[in-house]
């Protein structure tokens, strides 16, 4: 019943802020030890996401232990049950690769419990409107346990440029608390219910057969990113924040540091490699000063 309640008032906060198109979303119908795969264009998506499958099927998202933990979220992360995860992007260490490895097994457990589990591939919001798995390996480790877990894709479009996503912040994570706040501001200063509404458009889609469930880490990875990425991927949408007055936020420029590696001993240049090599399992001669560690090696956080 709680559960219920707590879907029922996200729904109408969020319809004061988006007008949510859904797409082939009768595929969710049934579902039982289902693996919910979207990209992950701005941090209120899982909300929105969460919400509109609720008549369908429930969900039990992974969520990073930054936003699980989070004073006024915390309650609600235990309601729906969802599995903290530690960002390995900020603090790698062993401590929080087994807490990783802890959050994989309760993420295998429940599925096979008929559970339907909410996982982003990527593990973070995107920066630029394309999603990038790099090495991330969530899926890849699900299915080496669990080869043939029914999986629903979703393709997220509308929300790159919103508050909550990258585009307005230089590439950094908005802080969640802080923007919902700002976002009631926005409600408010517009009487709330004439605030500007964001079109928001989310499709879903069971897993083509031409998916590589048996394929490597890199080949999965990739034809994910191209099925989210598809016609180019998504391009910033920006809504203004006054209903009588157009008033758009400013879009900061991304500064990309130079690395100068002539000033780098030869001998480290190489033990970088031969380490880089290992790791990935991949020949020397394979590692270039221009390979990607994610996108071409299949190397994330847990491998370091």
């Amino acid at each position: 019943m709680c559960r219920k309640i707590l879907a029922l008032l996200a729904h109408f906060l969020l319809s004061l802020r988006y007008k949510v198109e859904l797409k082939g979303i009768e595929c969710l119908k049934g579902k039982r030890g289902a693996l919910i795969l979207p990209n992950h264009p701005a941090e209120i998506d899982p909300v929105i996401l969460t919400v509109a499958a609720w008549r369908y099927i429930k969900l039990r998202p992974l969520v990073l232990e930054k936003y699980y933990f989070l004073k006024w979220v915390h309650a609600a992360m235990k309601l729906i049950q969802a599995i903290p995860v530690p960002d390995m992007d900020t603090e790698p260490g062993p401590n929080k690769r087994r807490r990783v490895f802890r959050a994989m097994e309760q993420t295998i457990n429940a599925i096979k419990a008929g559970e339907n589990i909410l996982l982003y591939p990527a593990g973070s919001v995107t920066k630029a409107g394309r999603e990038r798995l790099g090495g991330s390996s969530g899926v890849y480790t699900i299915l080496q346990s669990s080869p043939n877990v029914p999986i629903i894709l979703v393709r997220t479009r509308g929300l790159y440029g919103s508050i909550f996503s990258k585009a307005l912040t230089g590439g950094v994570s908005p802080d969640f608390l802080v923007t919902l706040w700002q976002g009631f501001k926005i409600l408010l200063s517009n009487l709330i219910i004439l605030a500007p509404r964001r079109e928001v458009r989310l499709e879903f889609e069971e897993l083509p057969e031409d998916f590589p469930r048996k394929g490597s880490l890199v080949e999965q990875n990739r034809w994910l990113e191209q099925w989210y990425d598809k016609d180019g991927g998504e391009q910033i949408s920006l809504i203004s924040r006054k209903f009588w007055k157009k008033e758009l936020p400013g879009i900061p420029k991304v500064k990309i540091p130079e690395v100068d590696l002539s000033e780098v001993d030869s001998d480290v240049i190489d033990e970088v490699v031969r380490k880089i090599a290992d790791l990935s399992r991949n020949p020397v001669e394979n590692i270039h000063l221009n390979s990607r560690l994610g996108d071409d090696l299949g190397l994330d956080s847990l491998d370091a």
